[in-house]
């Protein structure tokens, strides 16, 4: 049997669920345990809007040093181990990483990129400007990248036929020996420049929560830039998570959490068995963090057995 509670019909119920899961006593060691996530067909987004789209994806939720619960309120209160599976990047999210996140500082080099996948390579288009202040205005800036893994798991896109305002500079700054980090700077967290190479660390370019993970394979395809960990096969389904409900439908997108414990919308869900889907065939997006809103514009349905299904509310190109 199942209780179906919808937020626009009753702006109480939202709260009544999560006080009925929140009434179980405390237990401090199990609480400490870490969340098991298997994600399937499925994008989530961080802070910035930023995201990635869950292909097939076992990871951990863990608690950080001082929170005793993972709190999906709270970016710091936890880190998130990939442990198996891939994930996607599309043109699009790849955007919003740089531009909302990478780039989002004054004194920059580069603006408003704009990626296009593809085959073994991918372009990139935006503004440039010399030593991040010259010109006043920003230079037409377009290369072709090259994707390579390092073997301790840094992203290294290699930048070959390098053109400022449409023209070939490259050749050029190989005659005067003159790497493109001598005219051009890219220092962030997570990101930075060395010679013609962007080099990514995943562990620290993302926003909020903490990822403690590195790739062990990545491939560019028309479709974004494929991330995978652990065993994770480019192209086929590799989730090895058992704890997953038999009766969740594999064909459809989903975000599974189990553990005995997390904090959501102000509340202790204990023990967290959450099923997070959609209604129909719509894409399944939704906001790790700070969700309350999407999750009061859907609705929830609780199980006898104690799980508690999410049908979150869209959200807009903004968030």
């Amino acid at each position: 049997m199942a209780i179906v509670l919808k937020r626009r019909r009753s702006p109480w119920a939202l709260w009544l669920v999560l006080g009925l899961l929140a009434c179980g006593p405390a237990d401090p060691v199990l609480a400490a345990d870490v969340v098991a996530v298997d994600g399937h067909d499925a994008t989530i987004r961080l802070g910035h809007g930023v995201g990635m789209h869950l292909v097939d994806l076992d990871a951990r939720l863990t608690p950080r040093p001082g929170h005793d619960v993972i709190d999906l309120d709270a970016a710091n209160s936890f880190s998130i181990e990939a442990v198996a599976g891939c994930a996607l990047l599309s043109a699009d999210q790849l955007g919003r990483l740089f531009n909302r996140h990478v780039l989002a500082y004054p004194q920059r080099s580069l603006n408003d990129l704009v990626f296009s996948p593809g085959t073994d390579r991918m372009t990139i288009r935006g503004g440039m400007r010399l030593w991040h202040r010259l010109p006043s205005f920003w230079i037409p800036f377009q290369a072709e990248a090259a994707i390579a893994l390092t073997d301790d798991g840094l992203i290294r896109l290699a930048l070959h036929d390098t053109r400022a305002g449409g023209i070939p500079v490259a050749g050029l700054l190989d005659l005067i020996h003159t790497p493109l980090d001598r005219l051009i700077t890219l220092a962030r967290p997570g990101a930075r420049l060395v010679g013609d190479t962007i080099i990514i660390d995943t562990k620290a370019v993302l926003p909020g929560p903490s990822f403690v993970s590195r790739p062990t394979h990545v491939d560019l395809e028309p479709a974004g830039l494929r991330v995978c960990f652990g065993n994770g096969a480019p192209h086929t389904r590799t989730t090895t998570s058992d704890t997953v409900p038999p009766d969740v439908d594999p064909a459809r997108p989903y975000l599974w959490l189990d553990g005995p414990a997390v904090r959501a919308i102000g509340q202790r869900i204990a023990p967290a068995r959450i099923l997070v889907r959609t209604a129909g065939d719509t894409p399944l997006i939704f906001r790790l963090i700070d969700n309350r809103d999407q999750i009061a514009a859907g609705h929830l349905q609780l199980r006898t057995d104690g799980r508690l299904t999410i049908v979150p509310g869209p959200l807009s190109d903004d968030d």
